[in-house]
């Protein structure tokens, strides 16, 4: 059986090759081939989540779950909030042939699946991107973003401005892209929200444009 690390996932799973795949997939859902329940999620302790999401890409496909925790206080300790694995049985078998870091999947996969409804929903020519939260997927929602249109200026919005300062270092990655491109306007014609937990929503405090943070 493949087992498949964080690292490898991220060295290898591209936006460039997950965006298209999300694509395909959502249509897939849409037209009724794939298979798949709601997710099940288990209340934990303080807060914290389980979530097991199971799926198939059609009767005689490749199937699988993810096996998911949810911790938020992880990432002020400088983990991933979302941790747990993406197991892949063999259709023909039933044997369990694959085990993935689920992790690093839903970071990547999240961000894409937001680049595909932005290519299909935002107009052709905006150019100006207010990411709400910065959280993990800020940072990987700004990359992905840059993926499908041309981000001249982004905002990031969110209430604590320790989160933004403990993100910093990560975020850097995401500025780089973004200096790449002119920096305008102060109205964003794409908002995201990349925070999942709604008490982080409060009184707005906005960054500068083109800081990018996680």
């Amino acid at each position: 059986m493949r087992v498949i690390e964080r690292e490898e996932v991220a060295r290898r799973l591209s936006y460039d090759i997950c965006i298209p795949i999300v694509r395909q997939a959502m249509i897939a859902f849409s037209k009724g081939a794939t298979r798949q329940h709601l997710r099940s999620i288990i209340p934990l302790a303080r807060g914290h989540l389980f979530g097991i999401m199971p799926g198939a890409m059609s009767d005689s496909a490749v199937f699988g779950a993810k096996l998911i925790s949810i911790f938020p206080e992880n990432f002020a300790k400088g983990r991933q909030s979302h941790q747990g694995v993406v197991v892949l049985f063999d259709p023909e078998s039933g044997a369990p042939v694959c085990v993935v870091h689920a992790g690093e999947i839903t970071a990547i996969r999240t961000a894409a699946a937001s680049a595909v409804a932005t290519d299909a929903l935002a107009r052709a020519n905006a150019s100006r991107l207010a990411i709400l939260g910065y959280g993990e997927q800020a940072a990987t929602h700004a990359r992905a973003l840059l993926k499908v249109r041309k981000i001249e200026a982004v905002k990031v919005w969110g209430r604590a401005p320790e989160r933004r300062e403990r993100g910093g270092g990560r975020g850097q990655r995401c500025r780089h892209h973004l200096h790449r491109y002119r920096r305008t306007g102060t109205g964003a014609e794409r908002r995201l929200g990349a925070s999942w937990h709604t008490r982080q929503c409060g009184r707005f405090k906005h960054g500068r444009s083109g800081r990018g943070g996680q």
